[in-house]
């Protein structure tokens, strides 16, 4: 049986690399480490300036909640006639 010729064209075409073009290149360990501990870095920061925040507006609702008392305390009394 006679075996087919290649044509010049295909001889140095590789049909695969297509796809490994598409592929992404996997992490190493120390890259996923790096990123894991950044990405948790950054989750206790952004708690942190939520507890700050909450702590705040929690002090401006007490001075608010004092100031009503105070004004419904020290009330103007009415003018005899």
């Amino acid at each position: 049986m006679v075996r087919p010729n290649t044509r010049p064209k295909n001889a140095t075409q590789r049909p695969g690399e297509i796809l490994l073009q598409n592929k992404q290149k996997r992490r190493t360990a120390r890259e996923v480490k790096e990123d894991k501990e950044r990405m948790e870095q950054e989750r206790q920061e952004n708690e942190a300036a939520a507890q700050r925040n909450t702590e705040r507006i929690a002090s401006i609702e007490d001075k608010m909640a004092l100031k009503e008392l105070k004004t419904l305390m020290d009330a103007p009394k009415p003018r005899p006639r």
